[in-house]
Parts: C-alpha cells; structure tokens; sequence
C-alpha cells in the first residue's frame, strides 16, 4: 500500500473596508436566516487523466476505489523519464460558505471561508516533497441572497485554483490520499473549519474486467465467507490433480479454505461447483471449450446456488496443466471476474484472458495457471471490497 498523503494549509483573511471596525462588527452581528446547511460543505478528491502537455483537456477520471492504468518509462533518456499513459492529476473539489451581508452607507459586506493552500506530497506518511499550491488565496466573495456556497474545483480552476498535482503511477497497487483543508475566515461571525477527504484508487496495467449484467451494475460472485468446495463427480478422476491444484492456487490467493474432493453438490449448495462435461451441447452456449454454469443470485449478485465447471465431452486425455488453468479461469468467473481480452493484458499477467483451451500439450511457456495479483487486486479491491469498478487510462 502506497501512501500519499495532500496536506493543505490555509491562511486567515480579514476584510478592511474604509478602516472601520464598527462597520465589519455590524456585519458580526448578523446571521443568516434561515441557518446555513453546513452538512453541503465538504471537500473530495479525483484522479484525472489529462491529454499530455494540456492541463485543461481530461480525457477521463475516476472518483474513489477507481482503477487507473500504471505508467510505464517509455524513454528513459530524457531527465525527467518520458511515460507512456501520462497526464494523470490529483484534483480537489471544496466547497465554501458565505453568510453574512449588510448595507451600511452604500458598502456591502461579504463573509467568506478562506482556504489558502499549499500542498505535500508523501508516501508511507513522510513528507517529502513540497509542490505547488491547489489554492492561493481566495475570497472573501461576497454572498447572494445573505448566504452562498461557493465552489473551488482544481478541475476547471476556479477562483485562483491550480490545475491540480501531477503524479505517475509506476507501480501496480492501492494508493491512498488524505486532504486537509483547514478554513480561514473573513472577520465575520463564522467559526474557522476544516475539510477533510479521503481517497484510494487502485493501479494496474492489465484492464479489469468483472462478470457484471447488462447494465453494468451487479457483479455476480460467490459468497465471501465459508469453506469452497470443487466437486469431482464420478467419472471425473481423470481432473482431480488439476481440480486440486486449482483450488490450492485459489486459496492461496484469497486466503480461502477451498479443495477439491470426489464428490457431487446439491443444487442449493452456493459454495459448492462441480465438475461436468456439456458445455457445447446446449443452445446459446458461449464460444471456447469450457464455461461456468452459472446459479440463481440474490440481489447484491451473490451465487444462491451450485455453480459448475463445463468441459466440452472430449476433454479427457487433456494435458494436466491444461485442464488446471481451465478449472482455476472458470474459478475466477464463479468469483466475480470476466475475461481480460484487452491488449494490456498477457497469459503470462492475468489468468482471466480467455481462448487458451485445453488440449494434449502444456500451455505456452510463462502463462499463469493459476491467479495472479492483478487478479487478486481486481477481487479484493472491488467485488469483495468496495464495489467501485470506475476505469480510466486504457
């Protein structure tokens, strides 16, 4: 876990108009009616991908448990390394409150939260580098109406905002971000304040892909706790080693109690997929020689029934390391993942990338027979965390 912590410090403004202290204390005295909602004021952060070189071009962002693509040094001759994949910048977003205005002898009187920023960056929670500021100065502006939220947003840099910090992301991996937004004030009755947000995305070179419906927001998926079991039917025998190094690959990764045993499932067993040999005689089967039979779900996508590994009939005499990889891919289905066909994406990367079908020979040399970290990351990090599957930079 890479820690990259955005501190921003703010200064206190005062307003001064005709160098009367009784003029800004009539404007203390005021308060809004009805109540300013303090609750709409906050602060958020973003990852966006900008067009290179061009700060007010963003080709795509991701709020929170996003997933971005890692940059790669594509010319290392340069100082500094010329990326591949770059533009990324970490944006703010705070929101303001002003509340206070009186007419006295024509003057008008504004009160105004003042965020005045400078910005750190560091990892593990050291600072170690001082950047530009996401604010300079800003405010006070005067309110509409005796109270007004104003919007400060690095993304299209408003009031005197930065056009965000520039990183790179050179390895796979959570990163996290904190900003700390503390608010001056103006000489009004408001209360300084502090804006607080946290921020976490998840990099990777090969794109994710989850098994999702049509609309893209359910991710079907097997329960996240209980022991797993793959179920090797009579006349099976000859899958039980690769069955069984399967599910050690799987449990492995996941931290899972998952075997393989000659055994059935009873039809509402959730945790429970066997082994079978139809895929191909069915109509509408998907292209490939092995499917997930998928279950009935509930309505948070999870398995409410047994699933199964569907081999086509003649898959006996089949390599063994062929037949491991096919059980642990259609493993990573019954978990939650899809195939991983984009370009960014190798067998010797992910082991979601599907038509590697089995056959009498070993799979090419360097493919992943069971699942990798890329994999594991997808699953954690989404399907069994926090269900964020935003995407940008592939």
């Amino acid at each position: 876990m890479r820690l990259i912590t955005v501190c921003l410090l703010a200064g206190v403004g005062v307003i001064s108009v005709g160098g009367s202290t009784g003029w800004a204390q009539m404007c203390q005295q005021y308060v809004p009616n009805p109540a300013p909602n303090y609750t709409d004021e906050k602060a958020e952060l973003f990852v966006a991908k900008h067009v290179p070189h061009d700060t007010s071009n963003i080709e795509c962002q991701v709020p929170t448990n996003g997933w971005v693509r890692k940059n790669n040094i594509a010319d290392n001759s340069n100082s500094p390394p010329v990326y591949d994949n770059d533009g990324y910048r970490i944006h703010l977003k705070v929101l303001t409150s002003g509340g206070c205005k009186q007419q006295y002898w024509d003057f008008w009187w504004g009160c105004q939260e003042v965020p005045s920023s400078q910005t750190y960056r560091s990892i593990g929670g050291s600072p170690i580098e001082k950047l530009s500021p996401s604010y300079s100065y800003v405010g006070p502006v005067q309110p509409n109406n005796f109270f007004n939220i104003q919007t400060l947003d690095t993304r299209n840099q408003t009031g005197t905002a930065s056009t965000g910090l520039s990183v790179q992301f050179l390895d796979e991996g959570s990163y996290s971000f904190k900003s700390d937004t503390p608010l001056g004030v103006t000489s009004c009755s408001f209360s300084p304040s502090n804006r607080e947000a946290l921020f976490t995305v998840n990099v990777l070179e090969c794109k994710p892909e989850w098994y999702v419906n049509v609309a893209g927001t359910l991710n079907y998926h097997g329960p996240a706790t209980g022991p797993i079991v793959i179920a090797v039917p009579p006349g099976f025998s000859g899958a039980l080693g690769a069955a069984k190094a399967a599910a050690s690959d799987w449990a492995a990764a996941l931290g899972r109690d998952i075997t393989a045993v000659e055994t059935t499932c009873t039809a509402g067993d959730e945790l429970c997929i066997e082994l079978d040999d139809d895929h191909g005689t069915v109509e509408d089967d998907p292209e490939g020689c092995a499917s997930l039979g998928p279950a009935s779900y509930d309505t948070n996508g999870v398995w409410t029934g047994r699933t199964r590994v569907r081999f086509e009939p003649n898959w006996k005499g089949a390599h063994a390391d062929s037949l491991r990889w096919t059980i642990a891919h259609e493993l990573g289905h019954y978990f939650g993942l899809w195939n991983r066909q984009d370009g960014s994406c190798g067998y010797d990367t992910t082991l979601m990338k599907g038509g590697n079908c089995y056959g009498t020979s070993a799979p090419p040399a360097g493919t992943a027979l069971g699942p990798t970290a890329s994999d594991v990351s997808a699953l954690v990090n989404s399907t069994y965390g926090s269900q964020g599957r935003s995407i940008c930079g592939w």
